[in-house]
């Protein structure tokens, strides 16, 4: 295996370790912003993950794990969003952002079909 393949591995494999540990933290601090930026770092180490099972070709084993960041890089956006809001106006109550996750709920909906089929199908 090379060294790229290897080092994006570690860095999946670190921010998911990374996004568990501040989760407990986020949990225990009772700060939204906490929560949602663990979020997003747990999205983005699994589209790294994702990616390196293609590169690697080792994506069948894993196949529930195709294609999820089609619908999960609909989320990079609301989400940065609701981090600046919590960080820079915490005394601001939270908006309406679920007009924001529209796009990923579409995109999720309509890759379900996908989802469910079986890995012949893949």
């Amino acid at each position: 295996m090379s060294l790229p393949i290897l080092l994006f591995y570690g860095f999946s494999f670190i921010g998911i370790v990374h996004s568990i540990i501040f989760s407990f933290l986020a949990i225990k601090n009772k700060r939204p912003a906490d929560l949602i930026i663990t979020l997003f770092l747990f999205i983005q180490s699994l589209i790294i993950l994702e990616y390196v099972f293609f590169w690697t070709g080792i994506e069948n084993p894993y196949h529930y794990l195709c294609s999820i960041s089609l619908t999960t890089q609909f989320l990079f956006g609301p989400l940065l969003l609701m981090y600046v809001d919590y960080v820079f106006y915490e005394n601001k109550k939270a908006g309406n952002y679920f007009i924001h996750f529209i796009p990923a709920a579409v995109v999720f909906v309509l890759m379900l079909p996908y989802y469910f089929s079986t890995a012949d199908l893949k």
